[in-house]
This record gives structure tokens, sequence and C-alpha cells, in this order.
């Protein structure tokens, strides 16, 4: 951490885009749009401490993958670490985050994919030292704003009606946006669980604020959340 004096709106931004949550069983991991395959390991982490028993990957198409799509790359190494292809699904045409939610949902429909699970835990957004250093200037109470909602009509019978539990594996300085996004355009009564870790640019909470390279990275971030947001609406 150094000795950098945080400032209230830094404090705020780390609170906003760093979170993992407390994992419980769900009924699928997806992971949404990319090439790296860190988010594969993390997924097989699940699926070997028997958190999920399937793993979606969407993604179409990506440049960098000689015309390859990104969910065919990513089976190809989840095959190469002995995850199954039993255990897989594939959406392959996705080119957006918005694609992502609103094709992985489709194919959730199509698997016949129905709420078994319902969400019971908090998410636990920053690493217990950033914790420990920001406490003085925050009010941790704000991280209740920030729970994963369970969505009115899950509250019937007193809060025990099943919901689609799924647990998402995506980048840290991606990890609000694509949230928002499934939210909004995913599959009704589903709650999200999520799995983040940093990704090859090496934006963390720890650093951000002292390296100007990642600070861009999560200002730029911050502006896409409200375009790509109005956009899709």
């Amino acid at each position: 951490m150094g000795n950098h004096n945080y400032s209230r709106h830094e404090v705020d931004m780390t609170a906003f885009f760093f979170f993992n949550d407390e994992l419980e069983m769900a009924d699928l991991a997806i992971i949404p749009g990319t090439s790296q395959t860190s988010a594969v390991d993390c997924a097989k982490e699940l699926l070997d401490k028997g958190l999920v028993p399937s793993v979606l990957i969407s993604g179409g198409v990506n440049p960098k993958l000689d015309g390859q799509t990104e969910a065919n790359f990513l089976a190809a190494y989840a095959s190469s670490i002995s995850i199954s292809k039993n255990q897989l699904l594939l959406e392959e045409h996705a080119s957006n985050t918005f694609e992502n939610a609103r094709l992985s949902a489709q194919l959730c429909q199509r698997e016949g994919l129905k709420p078994q699970k319902r969400l019971e835990k908090k998410s636990n957004f920053i690493s217990h030292d950033l914790r420990q250093h920001f406490n003085a200037v925050v009010d941790w109470q704000i991280c209740s704003c920030f729970t994963l909602q369970i969505r009115p009509n899950q509250l019937c019978g007193g809060g025990k009606t099943n919901s689609l539990l799924i647990v998402r594996v995506l980048s840290h300085s991606h990890a609000r946006r694509v949230l928002m996004t499934f939210e909004e355009h995913f599959l009704p009564d589903t709650a999200f669980q999520i799995k983040s870790y940093q990704d090859e640019k090496g934006v963390s909470p720890e650093t951000w604020t002292t390296d100007p390279s990642q600070k861009a990275i999560l200002y730029q971030e911050l502006a896409k959340i409200g375009h790509y947001y109005l956009k899709n609406k």
C-alpha cells in the first residue's frame, strides 16, 4: 500500500470497482467475453470445489485469436486443464457485454436451465488490508448499498422462492460494468455472484491510485459504464 494518501474519490472508486463475493453453491458459472485463460483457471477452481456444475463461456470472434472465437479458444484451454466438455456450454456470437448477457440468457433458456438456488450471502468488496486502511475514512456500512439484490418476486413465502444463481468470472476492472449489464438484460429471477481476477493489465486495488496507466484504465471504464448503460436501455 505504501504511504499514498487516499482521497475520498479514490476510496469510493476502489469500493465501486474491486469486489469479490463470498461464494455459495450456484447453478452455473459464466465467463463473458475474454481471451484471458485466467478466467478459466478461476472457473476450474469453482468446479473443483463443487460450487458450480458447469461453465458457460460467451465470446465471438476476437482479432487477437486469428479468427477463433473466444468461446472456442477458452474451451480448448479448459480441456487442457481437465475440464470436461460435458461441463461446458459455449456461446460463440457475442461481440460486446450486452450481447454476452442477451445471448447467454438465450442459451440458458434453450438448455432448460431453471432456478435451483437462492442467494443468501453478501458481497465482500475489497481486501481485508484495504478495508483496514480505509476504515478511518469510510463507514463500511455503505457496503450494504451494494449487496446483491433479491428481486421482489423472490420474497414470497418468507424469501424461500428459488432464483437462478450464477457466478460470473471476470477481471477486476470490468466487474462493475458486466454486473450492471447482466442484471439489466439477463433472465428474470437471477441472482449473481462475482469471482474476479487480476487481468493481464495488472490493475489492482493496491496499485491503481499510484500507477498512471492503471488509473487511466479505470477512469476510461468509469466513462464506459454510463455510456454503455444508456446506449443499451
